[in-house]
């Protein structure tokens, strides 16, 4: 595994390195010159790893990035996938035949399944919003992620319809949530939750597994395939305690949800032992500092 990281690390540095020659002294223009190696996932038998390059689109000024692979010997480095897109998250299958990943290559971020002895492709959703934390049941059968799903916040006052027609200014907005701006973007939040689904790995319609007006986080499978367990705030008033999240099971079946912590911090970061009788995850006993781990 070293020796594949260390190609891998050479090969993107002599990217930028080459491109560099012209000049000792780093300019704003050379920031679409970088290019940089993330996500790697080690194939199931341990020879190969997939990986998401990502750089830069000088033309459009947007972030992009592809699927490589390369043996762990530092081998056959090549793409899996090409173009001006985001491809994104590659998940291999538990047998290492397959190759799940988020691709906006038709506009909207979607879920495409790769066979990797033939190289051919079928997109298996067709989703409303980008899905994340994608993860393969053990069996291989079924794909879990999260993704948000729109709502509706009440407003203070019902305004009257535009005639037909008519152009009205833009309405009121009315907000009541505490957090409705983030980092990155200038927008309002919208309205709603990210929650849980499960999709076939053969494609069709993704099922809804939790509901509610909460978040779900991270996502694990149980190694039996019968539940799912995820990190969430489920508080009626969790938007006044942000940073005290429990991990849950939720069985598949039934959608039967079991609190597994109970403490006032933050718990993330899930993963089963291989046996499932146990459960690590990560966080902290929170004591209320602007800044603590």
């Amino acid at each position: 595994m070293k020796s594949a990281l260390t190609t891998l690390t050479l090969l993107l540095a002599f990217t930028y390195t080459y491109a560099q020659q012209s000049s000792n002294t780093l300019q704003p223009i050379d920031v679409f010159d970088l290019e940089y190696a993330a996500d790697p996932q080690v194939s199931p038998n341990g020879t190969a790893v997939v990986y998401v390059r990502n750089f830069k689109d000088i033309m459009t000024d947007k972030n992009r990035s592809n699927l490589w692979t390369i043996d762990v010997t530092g081998n056959n480095h090549r793409p899996l996938t090409t173009g001006m897109e985001n491809d994104r998250s590659p998940r291999w299958s538990p047998d290492g035949k397959k190759l799940l990943y988020v691709s906006s290559k038709e506009e909207s971020s979607q879920l495409y399944l790769r066979w990797m002895d033939t190289g051919v492709e079928a997109r298996l959703s067709n989703l409303p919003n980008s899905p994340s934390g994608i993860q393969w049941s053990p069996d291989g059968k079924w794909i879990a992620f999260t993704m948000f799903v729109e709502g509706e916040s009440p407003s203070l006052v019902k305004l009257p319809a535009k005639p037909k027609g008519a152009k009205w200014n833009a309405p009121p907005k009315y907000i009541e949530k505490m957090k409705f701006k983030a980092d990155g973007s200038s927008n309002i939040l919208p309205d709603g939750n990210r929650h849980i689904f499960i999709l076939s790995a053969e494609g069709g319609t993704p099922r809804q597994i939790t509901k509610g007006k909460n978040n779900y986080g991270n996502i694990a499978w149980s190694p039996d395939g019968k539940s799912i367990v995820a990190s969430a705030n489920l508080q009626r008033l969790w938007q006044y305690a942000p940073s005290d999240s429990e991990v849950h099971e939720i069985e598949i079946a039934t959608g039967d949800l079991k609190t597994l912590t109970s403490r006032i911090g933050p718990d993330n970061a899930i993963g089963y032992s291989p046996n499932g009788k146990k459960i690590a995850y990560t966080g902290y006993d929170d004591k209320y500092l602007g800044l603590q781990r």
